[in-house]
């Protein structure tokens, strides 16, 4: 079945308009392509408003938004870090500076969080780099409130400005970066231990690995 679109007035299948309940046949009277048209044409007359209406409507749904963005990479991973790697050689100095200006504001805004954050995800993008086997997204507060805030290799209370993630089977030796794979740590406790095995006496948290 075909429908005329009264602005290009060319007939088209159905599916090519967007649905609209109210509508008798259960679509809009114009096609997706001036539909999409109009929209740009708007956007490009008011461009104030445009950017006023889209932070509105980010600001009211940032969350779901991150949350898709985090779905559609870790179902895509492999296709999105090679579209990554592409656009990076590409623009290169452009994406470096953009980052930066970026990351400067956060950290402006932010300090603390910017700094736990930028701790937290260094660790997953070593992770990747070195292909653990299993990869999950966990933050460091939350493996510090899991061992109730004390170091697993000499049993003392931990700060934020002391604690570490300590991953008991190294990522260098094939280990998992996930909460079974990892316990709550002193920095020079970490750093004295390195890539050697844990110590008989030092037990392990609940769910970790041997």
């Amino acid at each position: 079945m075909k429908k005329r679109c009264p602005k290009c007035l060319q007939p088209k299948n159905l599916d090519e308009f967007y649905p609209r309940k109210q509508a008798k046949d259960g679509r809009r009277s114009r096609c997706i392509a001036c539909e999409i048209e109009d929209v740009l044409a708007y956007q490009a007359r008011y461009p104030e408003q445009t950017a006023r209406g889209k932070r509105r409507w980010y600001d009211a749904n940032a969350d779901d938004v991150r949350q898709r963005r985090r779905d559609r990479y870790w179902a895509n991973r492999e296709a999105e870090l090679a579209y990554n790697a592409a656009y990076d050689e590409k623009n290169r100095v452009e994406r470096r500076r953009k980052n930066t200006t970026r990351m400067r504001r956060i950290r402006k805004i932010n300090p603390e969080q910017s700094h736990r954050w930028d701790r937290t995800h260094k660790v997953t993008r070593r992770a990747l780099l070195l292909n653990a086997p299993v990869i999950e997204h966990f933050t460091l507060q939350e493996i510090a409130a899991r061992d109730q805030w004390r170091c697993h290799l000499c049993q003392e209370l931990v700060t934020r400005q002391t604690w570490s993630m300590d991953h008991l089977v190294p990522l260098s030796l094939g280990g998992e970066h996930s909460r079974a794979n990892v316990a709550l740590a002193h920095q020079l406790c970490n750093v004295k231990r390195g890539r050697r095995p844990l110590p008989p006496e030092v037990g392990l948290p609940e769910g970790g690995v041997a």
